[in-house]
């Protein structure tokens, strides 16, 4: 859990420089590790799902994981992002766009906390 926290803390700052730039290159540079540590996250999680878990709910662990986290990032995410866009459209205009993805990669940095904080019980919770 601690790594999948650090992972989202390197992803967040370089999304944030990959929206925020008006240079391709420093854009693609950013977005190469933040596309890396964004996607790192997965194995913890399975690692955690299939350690707290007992062999016989494990498969359903795992689709309550992936079924939450489509339903949440595509489906939602995709509407936060367009509904942003539109709110922001009067102070940023033609940025608007922009600015609403930086709000939504910014979602990173509270999962990190989440993660850090569930370190310390998922722990305890293998030690049983």
């Amino acid at each position: 859990m601690k790594f999948a926290a650090g992972a989202l803390c390197i992803a967040t700052p370089c999304f944030w420089i990959v929206f925020l730039t008006h240079d391709l290159t420093v854009a693609i540079v950013a977005l190469v590790p933040a596309v890396i540590a964004s996607h790192s996250i997965a194995a913890p999680a399975f690692a955690a799902i299939h350690g707290v878990l007992p062999s016989q709910t494990r498969g359903f662990g795992v689709a309550m994981y992936m079924f939450i986290g489509n339903l949440i990032g595509i489906g939602l995410g995709a509407l936060a992002i367009g509904v942003l866009s539109d709110f922001f459209q009067d102070p940023f205009g033609t940025n608007s766009l922009r600015y609403a993805l930086l709000v939504v990669v910014s979602v990173g940095l509270p999962a990190a906390v989440g993660f850090i904080s569930s370190a310390r019980t998922l722990q305890q919770e293998w030690q049983r």
